[in-house]
């Protein structure tokens, strides 16, 4: 028997997941977004530029701590989602659900969602040397981590925990 909280989040998913089909530029965005490489290759990009592109030394030097605590907060969260996923190996949405992933069939768990977890990790840190481009990244995450719901991927809980490990890395 399911929990309401579990059927919740399948409603959520299921809900979210069910924009995809409706039309062709959506998919495609939500494709590109969630993708492993979109998001993930323009916060690295975001990493070398606060590495080398600050003028003022003092100002550079605190950037370069920066990147090296987000880099610090990718691995760390990585590292407890697999923790995790040796003690809970939540199946993904599209093994219990009656959906096809937009994207690829992932093989590892669901929960948490180790993409999200390592993109807050990062944009959380780059927030705390780069408060605008913190602040992008952030938006830049949370719209990641819904591309994933909608493309199949994921379930809610499994971003919002994700979100929370990067977050607190």
């Amino acid at each position: 028997m399911e929990t309401t909280f579990a059927l919740a989040d399948q409603r959520i998913f299921l809900w979210l997941n069910n924009l995809i089909g409706q039309s062709l530029v959506f998919d495609t965005t939500i494709k590109y977004v969630a993708s492993d490489y979109l998001v993930p290759a323009s916060l690295g990009l975001c990493l070398i530029s606060l590495w080398f592109i600050e003028q003022d030394r003092q100002k550079r030097q605190i950037q370069q701590l920066g990147v090296i605590v987000a880099l610090t907060a990718m691995s760390l969260s990585n590292l407890l989602v697999m923790i995790i996923n040796t003690i809970y190996a939540r199946p993904r949405p599209f093994a219990d659900l009656d959906v096809i992933p937009l994207l690829y069939t992932p093989t590892d768990p669901s929960f948490p969602a180790n993409s999200t977890a390592a993109a807050f990790g990062l944009c959380l840190s780059i927030w705390g040397v780069h408060r605008k481009l913190g602040s992008v990244f952030i938006g830049v995450s949370v719209i990641f981590a819904i591309s994933r719901i909608c493309g199949g991927v994921h379930y809610p809980t499994d971003v919002i925990s994700g979100a929370f490990i990067g977050a607190i890395m």
